[in-house]
């Protein structure tokens, strides 16, 4: 998986070679919980099922980080900075279309059938 874009907590919004990138920046480096679901979510479609697991298995482990309420967004330092996903500072936690983040990490998962 491409780290310059995957982060070990989810996928950031712009990629960490870009000049322009910073961890913090609300679309310019941060990760969004329910994109990167939906991300997961089409590799998972498209037959990527281990890198659709990986996906899944970073945004348990940022659920962890923010006491199981997943929110909008996070800042997008990557595992080997950070111990946990920092927050972003303006982040609702819980956020309702992160919270729907929760069926495609499941299928991902296999905690629910898989839906095409």
């Amino acid at each position: 998986m491409d780290s310059t874009m995957f982060t070990g907590f989810g996928i950031r919004t712009l990629s960490s070679d870009n000049g322009a990138y910073f961890p913090t920046r609300y679309h310019g480096g941060s990760v969004w919980s329910h994109d990167t679901a939906f991300i997961l979510r089409q590799a998972m479609r498209a037959g990527f099922t281990s890198e659709a697991r990986q996906i899944a298995r970073s945004l348990v482990r940022a659920a962890q980080g923010f006491d199981w309420r997943l929110p909008e967004l996070f800042a997008g330092d990557p595992t080997v900075a950070v111990q946990q996903p920092l927050p972003y500072p303006a982040s609702c936690r819980p956020q309702a279309w992160s919270a729907a983040s929760a069926v495609p990490i499941a299928e991902a998962l296999g905690l629910l059938p898989a839906r095409n």
